[in-house]
């Protein structure tokens, strides 16, 4: 049975998970694993740089709005999405699977809230990628994520900071204390080696998307970088 309250406390639910990894950035500060408080800054802060976002972030969103379409409206329907036939193979991938770089926080309030769905919408000169090869007046345009996606994403995080913080206390006993910095670097070095296997697992995919094995410069994908959860 684990000892640490810190354990007890996330397997009972008691804290949120960004407590949680506030307590891991600590522990890895003392630990001096660069790897493990960088991947809990970035759970807590979101990730910034698209490159670092893990893959167990990766969601299938489907995309909404309303449009005129020979003189009838449509709200909440479908979009068209004529403009994939423009993409490659690996663009049209990369499109159809978001990476979420939102903060734990939002991804926890999103598993809460009582609706299916959370949505990314579209500034107003970006909708129109979705009328492109049609004769479709886009009027409005939301990327929407399934609930289930979110929780998905939380319960991984969840159990990479448990595996995390029993590593941690398999290695150095009792975590109430917040401090291991006066531990043998041996078993440090050990204990952070299997961290980063933990962090590493079903985490990261070092093939990039797009031309060239790149999709930063995809003319398409750049009109849906700015977008706003609703």
């Amino acid at each position: 049975m684990p000892k640490s309250k810190i354990i007890k406390e996330l397997v009972k639910d008691e804290i949120s998970l960004e407590k949680a990894l506030y307590r891991v950035i600590v522990l890895a500060k003392d630990l001096k694993d660069s790897k493990l408080e960088q991947w809990a800054k970035n759970e807590i802060n979101g990730y910034d740089n698209p490159e670092e976002i893990p893959e167990y972030r990766r969601v299938k969103p489907f995309f909404m709005g309303s449009y005129v379409m020979n003189g009838v409206r449509y709200d909440n329907s479908p979009l068209p999405m004529e403009f994939l036939k423009e993409m490659t193979p690996k663009e049209q991938e990369e499109f159809l699977n978001y990476k979420m770089k939102e903060t734990i926080l939002m991804i926890e309030i999103g598993k809460k809230e009582n609706k299916n769905q959370m949505g990314l919408s579209f500034d107003p000169t970006s909708i129109q990628l979705f009328s492109y090869g049609t004769n479709i007046v886009i009027l409005s345009a939301r990327m929407e994520i399934n609930r289930k996606s979110l929780i998905e994403i939380f319960s991984k995080v969840k159990q990479k900071i448990l595996d995390i913080l029993c590593e941690l206390e398999d290695k150095f006993g009792c975590l109430d204390d917040m401090d291991i910095a006066d531990s043998d670097d041996k078993i440090k070095n050990e204990a952070k080696q299997n961290i980063y296997n933990i962090i590493m697992c079903d985490t990261f995919n070092d093939v990039e998307i797009g031309d060239n094995n790149t999709i930063k410069d995809s003319s398409f994908l750049s009109k849906i970088n700015n977008k706003k959860w609703i």
